[in-house]
């Protein structure tokens, strides 16, 4: 399990990747 904290610093990493191919 991971920490709170940890959690949404990993939801943040998939946004930003998912937000990255949505722009090319």
């Amino acid at each position: 399990m991971y920490c709170n904290h940890c959690k949404e610093q990993l939801l943040a990493q998939q946004i930003n990747l998912v937000s990255a191919v949505d722009k090319e």
